[in-house]
C-alpha cells in the first residue's frame, strides 16, 4: 500500500513543468523529470509520474506521450531472491471523479513494455488501481494486475484463480484492502483488463458492488535494479474508457 504518494502527486501535478533534457539521449523526449514527484499531464488526461517515494536513488522519467515513455533507474542492486521493499512505481495514470464501476462498459489498457530481466532486477510491470466502497475514503482498495513479473511476490493470501478474457489466467491474492492478479506466464505486450478485474472481485465478494474508481495506473514496481542501473520502456499504451 502506498497511500502517502497521493499527497505527493497532488503537489507534483500542481507544480509540473516541462523540464530540459540533460543528455543527448534524453533530448529525444519532449518531457523529462528527475524529481521523485515529477509529473506531467498530457492532453488526453493521462499523467506521466516519476513516482519515487521510498528511495533517494537517481531515477529519470522521459516521455513524448503516455505511449512513449522511458525510465532510467538506479535503485540499489541486491542479491536477494525476492523483493526487499518496493522503492518506486514510475507510471502512467488517469484520475477519475466519483465514477462507479457499474457505470463502465469498458476500461482496459493495451500496452507494450520492456524492463530488466530477473535476476538482474526485481519488480513487475503492472496496473495499480485505487477504488473505494460506499462510505469509504479515496484509495480504500488497491487493485493490481501483474503482467510481467520479475522475481516479485504479492502481499496477501491466495484468494482464487481468475480467467480474464483476452488477458490470460491469473492467481488472485487478497489481504486488507489489497488485491493482486498475478498472470500465469509473463506478457510484455497485451491488454490489462481493469474493468474485468473489478467485476471478478465484485462477483467473489472481494470488492463492494457500489465501488467507485479513483485512479488507474500502469507502470513498473521497482524493488532492485541491475548494478549498472535499469532501463524501462513503454512503447504502446492505449487506454480505452467507455
Amino acid at each position: 500500500m502506498r497511500l502517502s504518494r497521493f499527497a505527493l502527486l497532488a503537489l507534483a501535478v500542481a507544480a509540473a513543468s516541462i523540464l530540459p533534457a540533460a543528455t543527448a539521449q534524453a533530448r529525444a523526449f519532449t518531457w523529462c523529470a528527475s524529481d521523485p514527484a515529477g509529473a506531467n499531464t498530457w492532453p488526453d488526461g493521462q499523467i506521466t509520474y516519476n513516482n519515487e517515494w521510498n528511495s533517494g536513488a537517481p531515477q529519470r522519467m522521459c516521455a513524448n506521450s503516455p505511449a512513449d515513455v522511458r525510465v532510467v533507474a538506479h535503485q540499489p542492486h541486491t542479491s536477494a531472491r525476492s523483493c526487499p521493499v518496493v522503492l518506486s512505481y514510475p507510471a502512467v495514470q488517469r484520475n477519475f471523479s466519483g465514477r462507479r464501476v457499474s457505470s463502465f462498459t469498458e476500461l482496459r489498457s493495451a500496452y507494450k513494455e520492456s524492463q530488466p530481466a530477473y535476476p538482474r532486477a526485481i519488480g513487475e510491470f503492472a496496473s495499480d488501481d485505487w477504488l473505494h466502497g460506499p462510505g469509504g475514503g479515496f484509495g480504500q482498495f488497491e487493485i493490481m494486475v501483474w503482467m510481467d513479473n520479475q522475481g516479485q511476490t504479492p502481499a496477501g493470501d491466495r484468494a482464487g484463480t481468475a480467467k480474464l478474457a483476452g488477458a490470460g489466467t491469473f492467481r488472485v491474492f487478497a489481504g486488507g484492502g489489497y488485491r493482486a492478479f498475478v498472470r500465469e506466464g509473463n506478457a510484455k505486450s497485451g491488454v490489462i483488463p481493469h474493468l474485468a478485474a473489478y467485476r471478478w472481485l465484485i462477483r467473489h465478494g472481494l470488492l463492494p458492488s457500489g465501488a467507485v474508481v479513483d485512479q488507474e495506473e500502469i507502470g513498473w514496481e521497482i524493488c532492485s535494479d541491475p548494478a549498472a542501473g535499469g532501463t524501462y520502456r513503454l512503447t504502446a499504451n492505449k487506454l480505452t474508457i467507455k
